[in-house]
């Protein structure tokens, strides 16, 4: 019985030994997939995204936008192409320009104008409009014209100029007249008239040549017009030639258009044959 019993614990224990044997081994076998699990689920760090590059957007380029001249122009009238109404800018007046004493006024005066486009001959009205005719034969004879340009250019309205420097610098003036506007002379194509503000009174140095015939410029009622002093009667081709060139914003045009100067004539110059 004593060996019996011994062997019973024997082999007990020898059971327990492999069972505890077996059990660590599966325990050990289990972790290992579970590691490698664990190693293999480890997270990614997800790539940074790259901003989509797209082209910009075109940019609209922005409408012309008329300049706010300071210089007297033309009137604005619907459904016809004008100079912007505005005031001018207070200038300081210049030095009075001594009269020419040895050309006296007589009904008609003559100038020429020559211009790097070619030379215009006006004649002047100082019978029909003496304060304007005065005024400019002021200028004229003060060399004020010389080296000024035409600096507003509208094909089928007026070709304007004689108060800007080829840098567009506006010129000191004498003080403006009283305007002359209702003096029965039209605003037809080839006269000269007097550029002003919106005020009647305003005109000083600057004139314009109409390209075309403008009856709205002309006096009626309380409309107190644009006033004519004189017309083109030799160099209408070099007015045309100006008149269709082209222009930037504000009706410059782009290659500039010259006063060299405007001298007086000493009487109507001989009829072309």
């Amino acid at each position: 019985m004593h060996k019996t019993l011994q062997s019973v614990l024997v082999f007990g224990l020898f059971s327990a030994v492999s069972l505890f044997s077996g059990c660590k081994a599966t325990s050990e076998d289990a972790a290992t997939p579970a590691a490698t699990t664990a190693a293999a689920s480890a997270p990614v760090a997800p790539a940074k995204a790259v901003a989509a590059t797209e082209p910009d957007a075109p940019i609209a380029p922005a409408k012309p936008v008329a300049p706010v001249a300071p210089a007297p122009v033309a009137p604005v009238a619907p459904a016809k192409p004008v100079a912007s109404i505005v005031p001018a800018q207070p200038v300081a007046p210049a030095a009075t320009p001594a009269t020419n004493t040895s050309m006296p006024m007589s009904d008609m005066m003559y100038v020429v104008m020559k211009t790097n486009k070619g030379d215009v001959v006006m004649e002047l009205d100082h019978k029909m409009a003496p304060k304007s005719v005065e005024n400019f034969m002021a200028y004229v004879n003060a060399n004020y014209y010389d080296k000024t340009i035409f600096h507003r250019v509208i094909r089928d309205f007026m070709i304007q100029g004689g108060g800007f420097t080829s840098d567009m610098t506006q010129k000191s003036t004498n003080a403006p007249i009283v305007n002359e506007g209702k003096n029965g002379l039209l605003n037809t194509r080839g006269t000269l008239a007097m550029a002003r503000t919106n005020d009647p009174n305003s005109a000083t140095s600057q004139f314009f040549i109409n390209t075309v015939d403008n009856q709205f410029l002309n006096a009626s009622g309380r409309n107190p017009g644009y006033a004519v002093f004189g017309k083109v009667i030799d160099g209408m081709d070099v007015v045309d030639v100006i008149r269709a060139m082209p222009t930037k914003r504000g009706d410059v045009p782009v290659e500039t258009v010259e006063i060299i100067s405007i001298r007086p004539l000493p009487g109507a110059p001989a009829a072309k044959k």
